[in-house]
């Protein structure tokens, strides 16, 4: 079985400008290769809320992760995987 590094990438409707999906996904890649990672994956999920877990590609990565196909998980940031965190 192949193991992935997969990149994922989420913006909501208001989020589109400031952290395009491609930003995002260099990132996610520019970080790979400075810790030698190897290729990623990217995942995204686009115009959806941080709120709400049930995304397509989110969706996609825990079965992924739950089939064991997944060494790393890379966000540009952690509100990437579900909405802002509080303090």
């Amino acid at each position: 079985m192949s193991s992935l590094i997969v990149g994922y990438v989420r913006v909501s409707t208001e989020d589109q400008v400031e952290y395009s999906p491609d930003a995002q996904a260099g990132r996610c890649r520019q970080y790979a290769q400075q810790h030698d990672l190897g290729p990623v994956t990217v995942l995204a999920d686009e115009g959806y809320s941080g709120k709400n877990l049930d995304r397509p590609d989110l969706q996609r990565l825990l079965s992924l992760v739950e089939a064991d196909q997944v060494t790393d998980v890379i966000v540009w940031r952690l509100d990437r995987l579900s909405g802002t965190l509080a303090t």
